[in-house]
């Protein structure tokens, strides 16, 4: 009978460790979401701003926060978690090479229903230079609070 050795434990639940952070990162880098989403830090949105850039800037989430506050100059795009033909139509006219930082702020980023839907669609119409304002935790706390500029509605 074999008598399996701690060093043997040790060895398999190395090789298995292995191989499942190797499937975890396989998989991390497979979104389902395929379309690449290349971002821009609030703090560099906001020197380029400050610079005179004016990039064209797409709150993509819900009326009520961008009602509440936004990015300066930015056009509000409708929520395209589910539907896309407001950003659509506000898009529309403008030049595919035209740079757009799309937004939501409601959640982070990375798991906000409302960006990867609306790069997705950017990228099918066409549209080559679309980035996504990092917000690893919500308008507030990563812009707002930092003392980035926004407008607010007018009462």
């Amino acid at each position: 009978m074999y008598r399996m050795r701690r060093t043997d434990t040790t060895r398999r639940e190395l090789l298995l460790g292995t191989f499942a952070l190797a499937m975890g990162a396989a998989s991390c880098s497979r979104s389902a979401d395929a379309t690449p989403l290349d971002t821009i830090a609030p703090s560099d949105l906001a020197a380029n701003l400050a610079s005179g850039a004016t990039p064209t800037l797409l709150h993509v989430g819900s009326s009520y926060l961008y009602g509440k506050a936004h990015l300066p100059r930015a056009i509000h795009a409708g929520e395209t978690g589910e539907e896309t033909s407001t950003l659509t139509d506000v898009v529309r006219a403008l030049p595919k090479d035209t740079e757009i930082v799309v937004y939501c702020g409601c959640c982070p980023w990375s798991r906000c229903p409302n960006v990867r839907p609306a790069n997705r669609t950017l990228r099918a119409l066409g549209f080559t230079r679309v980035r996504a304002l990092e917000l690893p935790t919500t308008l507030r706390d990563d812009w707002i609070d930092r003392g980035y500029p926004i407008e607010r509605a007018k009462p």
